[in-house]
């Protein structure tokens, strides 16, 4: 990973920290495993939303934390912004799929953790051409009143 990329993810992560108050202990073992999967689990659901196309689904599974989203430079501070963004970018699809390559979770505390997933992404418009990209993207995740909430996403092309 670039060591750019590592300082990003590490200032990110301790974002996702300083937005919410110190809880127990981080866990670990069957506990911090069962955590992970279920971050891992909520992360690809909410892709998958977008991926078939859903951007009303893929939202349910995001907080308010701001900024939302950054993607190539383009920073999104609001839902709307990001449904609105979604919306357009997911129009002249029929389909889009990620190949992960590799996804790991990481538990900062038993209401804090991160996804880091990178692979190809394959695109297909209704023009009928296709798009591959590979992709890294990492997502915060925290506990919003009682339910898990992806609080930021950050994703960046990763050039050959």
């Amino acid at each position: 990973m670039q060591p750019f990329t590592i300082s990003a993810i590490l200032g990110l992560a301790f974002l996702g920290i300083g937005c919410h108050p110190p809880s127990a202990a981080t866990p670990a073992g069957a506990a911090a495993a069962a955590l992970r999967d279920s971050l891992i689990a909520l992360d690809s659901a909410m892709n998958d939303a977008v991926d078939h196309l859903d951007c009303t689904r893929g939202m349910s599974y995001i907080g308010d934390e701001r900024p939302v989203f950054i993607s190539g430079g383009h920073v999104v501070e609001t839902h709307e912004q990001l449904l609105t963004m979604c919306q357009d970018l997911v129009a002249p699809r029929t389909s889009a799929r990620f190949v992960p390559r590799s996804v790991t979770a990481h538990i900062l505390s038993p209401d804090v953790g991160y996804v880091v997933r990178d692979g190809q992404y394959i695109v297909h418009y209704r023009s009928g051409e296709t798009r591959t990209e590979q992709l890294a993207m990492t997502t915060i995740w925290a506990r919003d009143g009682g339910s898990w909430k992806m609080m930021h996403l950050h994703e960046s092309a990763i050039r050959p």
